[in-house]
């Protein structure tokens, strides 16, 4: 069986998202709604790390981006990926 892989430019993913008006409107109406009580957590900004980021207190409209691998087993030798080329 033959790897493969899906490139996602995601520059340009991004902008199209953001020439829909109704995506830029989700992402105005999330930043408004403020930060969640203790200990009630709804996402990242409610986190004492987003709190205290240099880089989020000088941009705090900036745009985060969650990025992940559905399949990343790194200890489980039982895992449905398991081969000898295991991390």
């Amino acid at each position: 069986m033959e790897d493969t892989f899906q490139h996602i430019p995601v520059d340009k993913l991004l902008g199209k998202l953001l020439e829909d008006p109704v995506v830029v409107t989700v992402f105005k109406q999330h930043q408004s709604c403020g930060i969640a009580k203790y200990p009630k957590m709804r996402d990242f900004c409610d986190t004492d790390t987003f709190r205290q980021n240099s880089f989020f207190q000088q941009h705090p409209d900036a745009l985060m981006l969650h990025l992940f691998v559905d399949a990343f087993e790194t200890v489980n030798v039982l895992g449905s990926h398991t081969t000898v080329h295991k991390l």
